[in-house]
């Protein structure tokens, strides 16, 4: 699987490369340095749908076990930035968040359990899950009015039949105890004290998943908050644009930002969306009537953001694990 990650990744880094290449590096990056110091700004907006995401998996946590909001998005963009910047198949940051939310290093009080912690991720994944295929109707009605390509609607209409797919059978992977059963199976196949250990995780995961599901207003709650998440996060590519002296509507801000957003999550298995994320700003950028160097500089100015959002949140990661490490040597 990590060579298959490798693989993908490596083909979209091409495929970047080559767009950047294809239509003068040299433009692509005068157009972002024309930006200037306003790239802050950008960096700094992108705060805004973090938060959004964190509060999002927040009201999932039962009240006597929710988590502060302050380490609640501290985790929260780790977990994004581990996403962004590692081959991860956009799952390793969930793990990641995880692990950090039950930690007394983030958390003091109240003590998270494990499997009450992945029981909010996977319930928060769901949400996200159903946010990004509503984000994706709400780009594909706007990309219709602006296209009559068929090839265009028929694929963007197969990238959300495989979202809903993908949705439908994670709910009832989730629901029905497949999940839990295929990781019961693997650890009888080892056996020993393994077994005995993860039958009992699991148990204790599916009490977590039903408390959680069983509070039907803080599931919509949470997809509403993931919702907003989408919405904020438009603004940084009309605000991308905007800093290049280039003005357009916030409705077609939201129809690049969600036509991405429904390519990136149909090819989750291609780290960072890599190359994909790039084609699409060209090709829809193109459609508003933006110059492919003004497109591919606003692919540009997101790559950027995500190294200087996401490098710090790792480097907190590795402190956070070093430490729990070092204690736990020392115990």
């Amino acid at each position: 699987m990590r060579k298959s990650l490798l693989l993908a990744g490596g083909a979209g880094l091409a495929l970047a490369i080559y767009l950047f290449v294809q239509h003068g590096f040299a433009d692509i990056a005068a157009a972002v340095a024309a930006v200037g110091w306003g790239i802050l700004l950008i960096f700094a907006v992108r705060a805004l749908p973090i938060v959004c995401d964190a509060i999002g998996w927040r009201v999932l946590f039962p009240v006597a076990w929710r988590p502060p909001m302050v380490p609640t998005f501290w985790v929260r963009w780790i977990s994004e930035s581990v996403n962004a910047l590692l081959p991860v198949a956009q799952i390793g940051g969930e793990v990641v968040r995880t692990r950090l939310i039950g930690r007394p290093a983030f958390v003091r009080a109240p003590r998270i359990a494990g499997a009450l912690a992945a029981a909010t991720v996977v319930a928060d994944l769901t949400t996200g899950m159903v946010a990004t295929m509503v984000f994706s109707l709400m780009g594909v009605v706007l990309l219709l009015q602006r296209t009559t390509s068929e090839a265009m609607s028929t694929g963007l209409y197969w990238a959300m039949a495989a979202m809903a797919g993908m949705l439908a059978i994670f709910f009832v992977a989730q629901r029905s105890g497949l999940l839990t059963g295929v990781v019961r199976r693997i650890a009888g196949k080892l056996g020993g004290s393994l077994a005995a250990a993860v039958s009992g995780g699991t148990a204790a995961f599916e009490r977590a998943l039903a408390e959680v599901y069983r509070d039907k207003l803080a599931f919509v709650h949470s997809t509403a908050w993931r919702l907003l998440s989408w919405l904020v996060g438009a603004i940084e590519i009309w605000l991308a644009l905007r800093l290049q002296g280039i003005e357009i509507s916030a409705a077609d801000a939201l129809m690049i930002e969600s036509i991405g957003a429904t390519i990136r999550s149909a090819a989750f298995a291609v780290p960072g969306g890599l190359g994909l994320q790039e084609g699409t700003l060209l090709v829809l950028g193109q459609m508003i009537g933006l110059s492919p160097q003004s497109a591919l500089a606003v692919a540009l100015i997101k790559r950027v953001r995500e190294l200087a959002v996401g490098l710090p949140a790792l480097a907190v990661w590795w402190a956070v694990e070093s430490r729990a490490a070092a204690v736990g040597q020392e115990a």
